[in-house]
């Protein structure tokens, strides 16, 4: 229930690699549902370096995901707009 003064989300978030060997990790995807398992949000990301691991046995990411992915600035900002859209936010992670 939005109009409640506490909603419980969950955010997943997966990533890639960058640099040696993959060892950089980088956001690729970002997840947020409500406890009724609504999605909230769910983007791919682009990743500020370039990707020498796609770790798609772990992410599920392969390239053809992140084709006109949205630059990770701007999906920063929109993820930073959930947080003010629900006041008292509890957020529960999982990487």
């Amino acid at each position: 229930d939005l109009g409640s003064s506490h909603v419980c989300l969950a955010i997943d978030c997966k990533m890639v690699g960058a640099g040696y060997k993959g060892h950089i990790s980088l956001l690729a995807r970002c997840s947020i549902v409500s406890y009724d398992g609504d999605v909230v949000y769910d983007k791919f990301i682009c990743p500020m370096l370039p990707i020498t691991d796609y770790r798609t046995q772990w992410s599920g990411i392969r390239k053809s995901h992140l084709h006109g992915a949205m630059p990770y600035n701007q999906a920063r900002k929109e993820v930073r707009r959930k947080k003010v859209v629900y006041a008292n936010l509890y957020c529960l992670a999982s990487a």
